[in-house]
């Protein structure tokens, strides 16, 4: 496993692309951080959206989680943190990690982006309510 993992790593964008056309779940997920990095290809958020929701549909949990972030922020196609955020949130509760750290990525973005996260008035710093999303406040 670890050997197929290198040899994906070590992939141009068109063996990637070779291999995700013939149905490689993952492939289509690397060659999505390309596009969306802009690594070896010109940077094209579209064809990452496009290429990280052929990688889910084809069962690829990371790609799931990178469909989902991209989704949450607009990224190639129209915003829908509604529907993303609580996907990325069961995919990272069920070990996910890429969900897990892109939660966090997101998390992070809209912290920066409202300055520091305040409890309400009137609730003790650090208390959350019973079975409220971890997500509810993005």
């Amino acid at each position: 496993m670890i050997f197929a993992i290198l040899l994906l790593a070590a992939a141009t964008p068109a063996d990637l692309e070779k291999s995700c056309q013939a149905g490689k779940a993952r492939a289509c997920d690397e060659l999505g951080n390309l596009f969306h990095d802009g690594f070896g290809v010109h940077r094209d958020d579209a064809r990452a959206a496009e290429l990280f929701r052929k990688a889910c549909k084809g069962k690829s949990r990371d790609g799931c989680a990178d469909d989902a972030r991209a989704s949450a922020l607009g990224e190639g196609q129209t915003a829908n943190a509604k529907a993303a955020l609580p996907r990325l949130e069961q995919m990272c509760k069920a070990g996910n990690a890429r969900a897990c750290g892109n939660l966090g990525d997101l998390f992070v973005r809209h912290r920066q982006s409202r300055g520091p996260v305040r409890p309400p008035p009137g609730r003790p710093a650090g208390r959350h309510p019973g079975g409220r999303s971890i997500v509810a406040g993005l």
